[in-house]
């Protein structure tokens, strides 16, 4: 094949009068657009039927030009061919003979004048006469062209005397390219009242501008392709190539050389053939090849190959398509990633451009260890650098470098990640970690990572105490006296980190850990955001969780009591603290007070606090029968008590959190409520008549 595509000229092949394209004509007709100057009173509409040969004076329509026993001329007008290439003007001519013995003498003639750019010859162009046989005699489909350039002046004579279709029957001139007008003087002479010249369908035509793109050279095996600015038919003039696209009525034609020398492209355009030749190379033998060594994956492979007198080109395939990737005797390939055996290909090229084959040159891959990613390139507080390898396999050796020099340190692969240990590590030492397989020796390299030698966070802050004495299930609050920028700082409860943290802002940071437990210590643990470095900080805080107390009140007949007796008391009625109600009691006769909200604050004595249950007291005449009628007994129990209401009522037995654990409905009178079912403990008794509520307390033991 070959690489070198080349854009020609044309040369071009004008074939009688298949040739060109008609721009002007004279038939001797109305309306014909090459205008007659001169000689339009001998158009004639003689159809010469009983003439010899019959039938011949007209060549197309109605009326022909007619010369008949004189010297008459004809002149047509000059007209405009610019633009125009390969022209040449064609006049059809016919010796008549009114009997059938007489026709053209030698010194009967007809001679045509091509004029142009407004010059007329001083000689005619063509001179058509009779045969020195005398008498010729002929039709329009006699078969001779007489044939010149206009300024080259030719005279045909008719072959023979008498008749005969071996005559000038047309007269064409050719017209030299650059010229802007033709004109078109024609003088026809004969002696004989029974001699007639006939013309008739005197044409100017041109060929088309067409311009052909496509390679002048081609090699064996070669597709070539050829675009026309015209659309017309193609063909080849030898078996030296086939055609592999569709030739008629198009502009586009493309071939494959299949053998031989030479071959020519040729498109017709309106009777004008332009015509391509091509050289044919031949084609260089395929390279030897030499030997190719193994690589591994990740590594380049050099390959050599010889072809006298001629290059190489290296390929490799993608995709169905071989792309050239290097010349000469000796190529490096690029860094192959795949594994197993990889094929390129070699050809030798020569001077003309051609190839040869390709031959396939295989390279054995052995696969490289995986590359596995490095870390450690921080090294915290000038401690020894752990170097880790995120990952290893079985079978490959790993072996640390610092430097780019190995350290003997290897470690064997195991499937999982690997540590490596350097100890008085330098600042700005570069370290990376080899991968070696010893069945293949390949080698991997880690990317280099570069150690940074960074101090720790400061760990010399202090807390605002030493021991944090909180109430049960309270949120522990303290506060660390200082902190460090880009330092973020997590409370660790007992050595476990929480998800409680501060960023250090330079000044003191406050903290707030719940669900503290007595005994608990509390640290931080301080990580520096920047390097990964991290520490714990010296100072630490022992959590005291005291017991928060639980309070029940109760109420009966306007006495409230609650199920403590020591600790502090303040009562509140409506929200408002009742002052001097500290005691364990109240009764709001004596406070005064009367239907609302009551409900206690108790402070036991580790200055824990608890908030009892609210009750909503409403008194009325019936509330204070209702009250002062019921009866519950025994209290405490063991697994029943028994209840004297006045009237239906609802009860309501609750937990100490105030949650419902049994309902039912009571009759008036004695009612027996078992209680087998209740753990031991401390309860809350409500009976309900209408909007009034009676509260107890209940000890089941």
């Amino acid at each position: 094949m070959k690489i070198k595509i080349l854009t020609a000229l044309l040369f071009i092949i004008c074939k009688g009068i298949l040739f060109g394209q008609q721009i002007y004509f004279q038939g001797f007709e109305l309306g014909d657009n090459w205008d007659i100057l001169s000689g339009s009173s001998k158009i004639s509409n003689d159809d010469g039927a009983s003439y010899f040969p019959a039938n011949q004076t007209i060549r197309s329509g109605s009326n022909f030009w007619k010369v008949n026993n004189s010297t008459d001329t004809l002149i047509l007008q000059s007209k405009s061919v610019i633009g125009q290439s390969n022209i040449k003007v064609i006049v059809r001519l016919a010796s008549i003979s009114v009997t059938s013995n007489n026709g053209a003498e030698p010194t009967d003639f007809v001679q045509v004048y091509a004029i142009l750019d407004g010059v007329t010859p001083t000689q005619p162009d063509v001179t058509v006469t009779g045969s020195t046989s005398n008498n010729s005699r002929w039709g329009y489909n006699a078969s001779l062209v007489g044939t010149t350039t206009a300024g080259n002046p030719a005279t045909f004579a008719s072959p023979q005397g008498g008749f005969s279709n071996n005559n000038y029957a047309t007269i064409e001139i050719h017209i030299p390219n650059g010229t802007s007008t033709v004109g078109l003087m024609l003088i026809g002479k004969n002696n004989s009242t029974n001699e007639i010249w006939a013309i008739d369908d005197i044409e100017l035509v041109a060929c088309p501008s067409v311009s052909i793109s496509g390679p002048q050279t081609g090699c064996i095996g070669d597709t070539l392709t050829f675009t026309s600015t015209h659309i017309g038919n193609w063909s080849l003039n030898n078996s030296s190539a086939t055609a592999v696209s569709n030739p008629n009525n198009s502009n586009f034609f493309q071939i494959v050389i299949v053998n031989g020398t030479s071959v020519s492209v040729t498109q017709n355009v309106n009777g004008c053939d332009f015509t391509q030749n091509i050289n044919i190379f031949t084609n260089p033998t395929p390279p030897f090849i030499g030997p190719t060594n193994p690589v591994c994956q990740g590594n380049s492979a050099v390959l050599t190959a010889n072809s006298p007198n001629n290059s190489v080109l290296w390929f490799e395939e993608i995709g169905g398509n071989y792309i050239i990737i290097g010349t000469g005797n000796s190529f490096t390939t690029p860094p192959i990633t795949q594994t197993g055996t990889v094929t390129f290909y070699a050809a030798s090229q020569n001077a003309n451009g051609c190839f040869s084959n390709k031959v396939p040159v295989q390279v054995t891959v052995n696969p490289s260890p995986t590359k596995f990613d490095i870390s450690g390139a921080i090294v915290c507080g000038q401690n020894d650098a752990y170097i880790s390898l995120d990952g290893s396999e079985n079978g490959i050796e790993y072996e640390l470098f610092v430097n780019g020099q190995a350290t003997g340190q290897v470690l064997n692969g195991n499937g999982n990640p690997l540590h490596f240990v350097i100890s008085n590590p330098i600042q700005g030492s570069t370290v990376a970690i080899s991968a070696f397989e010893p069945n293949s020796g390949c080698t991997t390299f880690t990317d280099t990572i570069t150690l940074n030698l960074v101090n720790l966070p400061n760990n010399f802050y202090a807390f605002n105490v030493d021991t944090l004495v909180i109430c049960e299930n309270e949120v522990g609050n303290f506060s660390l006296n200082g902190s460090q920028l880009g330092v973020q700082y997590f409370v660790t409860v007992n050595g476990n980190i929480t998800n409680i943290s501060q960023f250090g802002t330079g000044q003191t940071l406050n903290f707030s850990v719940p669900n503290l437990e007595n005994g608990d210590i509390i640290q931080l643990f301080i990580l520096d955001t920047l390097t990964g470095c991290y520490n714990d900080l010296l100072d630490y805080i022992v959590t005291i969780v005291k017991p928060k107390p639980e309070i029940l009140i109760y109420e009966n007949s306007g006495i409230f009591s609650s199920d403590s007796t020591t600790g502090t008391f303040v009562w509140y009625y409506n929200g408002n603290i009742l002052t001097g109600q500290n005691q364990p009691t109240l009764d709001i006769t004596q406070a005064g007070t009367s239907s609302g909200t009551y409900f206690l604050v108790y402070t036991n004595s580790f200055g824990c606090s608890d908030t009892s249950n609210t009750i909503q007291l409403i008194i009325s005449d019936l509330e204070k029968d209702f009250k002062q009628l019921i009866q519950v007994y025994p209290n405490p129990f063991h697994h029943f008590i028994s209840i004297n209401a006045p009237f239906h009522v609802t009860m309501k037995i609750k937990n100490i959190l105030g949650v419902s654990i049994h309902e039912q409905n009571l009759k008036e009178g004695k009612n027996l409520v078992l209680l087998e079912d209740l753990s031991s403990g401390v309860y809350i008794l409500e009976l309900y008549y209408q909007n009034q509520k009676w509260v107890t307390k209940l000890v089941k033991e």
